[in-house]
């Protein structure tokens, strides 16, 4: 039991705990401006049809790295990029709204 008393003594621990609580507090005060905001986007992007999945939707970002093996590619599998102008639209805004283009 000696040996805990001491811990809290030792300057790299309580550099350790101090550096755990300020993640904690960060991550608290971050989680609502982070859902405020996302609720914002989704709003702004508006809603898929929910029946097209992604690799329905475009088409293979990567195909220089799967040329190889297409068959194990979800884009190739499935067939080519099908229009749903629902979907198209939320692509689109995501498009639009994305930092990069």
């Amino acid at each position: 039991m000696a040996t805990n008393s001491n811990m809290f003594t030792d300057n790299e621990t309580n550099n350790w705990i101090k550096a755990c609580l300020a993640l904690i507090i960060t991550k608290e005060g971050l989680l609502n401006f982070l859902n405020t905001e996302l609720q914002k986007f989704h709003s702004a992007v508006g809603i898929s049809c929910g029946y097209c999945s992604i690799e329905q939707l475009i088409p293979c970002p990567t195909p220089s790295y799967c040329t190889k093996s297409k068959q194990n590619c979800r884009f190739h599998t499935s067939q080519k990029p099908q229009q749903c102008s629902t979907c198209d639209q939320v692509k689109q805004n995501i498009i639009f709204n994305h930092r990069y283009n």
